[in-house]
């Protein structure tokens, strides 16, 4: 988060600021029923994939917005917002008006990316 107080000319974001409380934090969530045959793997084992790949969000990004509208709404947040470029925006309720600029580029929006490890062959050496 970007803190506006230090900006040259503050004037020019007139009523806009950052949220006091963002409603999702950069986090990584681990299936924690992964395995391999009757193997589970442990987190650490999963913390070592790092074939990273982000999700389209040309097939995803409706489902993730209708499921985040009300959670979202409930939180003073906007309904998502997908700008084909890997990245869903929203906005607090009370820094959007008539004539804000669009979704993601004003001061205090936030943007969301999901990415996943893509499920592959591995090799697991034990002793």
């Amino acid at each position: 988060m970007i803190n506006q107080s230090g900006f040259h000319h503050p004037e020019n974001c007139p009523g806009v600021q950052n949220p006091p409380v963002w409603p999702c934090k950069t986090e990584t969530f681990y299936n924690p029923a992964v395995d391999l045959g009757q193997y589970l793997m442990s987190r650490s084992q999963l913390e070592m994939w790092d074939d990273w790949k982000t999700e389209n969000l040309k097939e995803m990004g409706q489902y993730i917005i209708q499921n985040s509208t009300a959670f979202l709404n409930s939180q003073g947040w906007l309904y998502m917002v997908n700008m084909d470029d890997g990245y869903l925006y929203t906005r607090m309720q009370q820094n959007h008006h008539e004539g804000a600029p669009r979704l993601g580029d004003q001061i205090g929006d936030m943007r969301v990316k999901f990415q996943y490890v893509a499920c592959a062959e591995v090799n697991v050496m034990a002793q």
